[in-house]
């Protein structure tokens, strides 16, 4: 019987991961590990690979070389029904939120539970104000997507991506289309929904407040290579190589 990915946190693995757009290296010889329910940074410039190890990870993007495995399960196009299991069982948030803008934000977070996983409707409702209510909007259940602000819109796709009830979240860069009031409440918001789950989470941003207070590790990426890796304290407190001791203090200084 095939394993529910569901049912448990999802430990990540990758090894020796690669991935090139046509000539150009994107992902060079990547490997770590993410514990089950642990909180890994990633940090790095523009275009050192974040998204698209994200990407990966989903099964979104093809890898073309070495190996990923989310809760035991190899990510591989060519074996449907893991990656379909895979998909179900990982909710990604993008930095420019992806709301269909024609529904209410309730019908946004109940159509995949119901489309997909085939979910009662009035089960699904239920469930969605209850997770409104969890990221502080419940009063906006019958709202569209432009009556919202940034930060709004922001919390009712986390709150559609666990909607799906994920075992791992990913979320690329959620706060950096946001102004810094906005971007607090949105850090909440997954600060909160990590005490409450403890589910395992992928988070590329550069908060480092939120980062040491929430991340268990912290990783730094250039070029597709990992330049550093540490506990989150460390990783911002005192890093060991030059790279990231200027990365860390070039985001202090902004």
């Amino acid at each position: 019987m095939a394993a529910d990915l569901t049912a448990v946190r999802q430990q990540v693995v990758l090894r020796d991961v690669e991935k090139c757009y046509g000539a150009t290296p994107v992902l060079r010889g990547i490997s770590f590990t993410v514990r089950s329910g642990e909180v890994l940074v990633l940090c790095g410039p523009s275009g050192c690979g974040k998204s698209t190890l994200l990407r990966c990870v989903n099964g979104l993007e093809t890898i073309d070389r070495g190996t990923i495995e989310v809760g035991g399960v190899i990510v591989d196009p060519g074996r449907a029904e893991d990656l379909k299991r895979i998909r179900l069982s990982t909710g990604l948030v993008f930095q420019n939120f992806n709301l269909f803008p024609h529904m209410t934000t309730l019908e946004n977070i109940v159509i995949a539970p119901v489309k997909v996983l085939g979910r009662a409707r009035r089960e699904a409702e239920d469930e969605a104000r209850e997770l409104l209510r969890s990221v502080g909007i419940p009063e906006k259940a019958s709202s569209y997507p432009y009556q919202l602000s940034g930060g709004q819109r922001q919390r009712v796709a986390i709150a559609r991506a666990l909607a799906m009830r994920p075992a791992l979240m990913l979320f690329d860069e959620p706060t950096s289309a946001l102004d810094p009031e906005m971007r607090e409440e949105v850090l909440n918001v997954i600060r909160r929904v990590h005490e409450d789950r403890g589910m395992t989470m992928i988070v590329v941003t550069h908060e480092i407040g939120f980062a040491r207070s929430v991340g268990s590790r912290a990783m730094l990426l250039e070029a597709g290579q990992v330049v550093e890796e540490a506990p989150a304290a460390e990783f911002f407190d005192a890093p060991r190589s030059e790279r990231t001791r200027r990365f860390v203090g070039a985001i202090k200084n902004s």
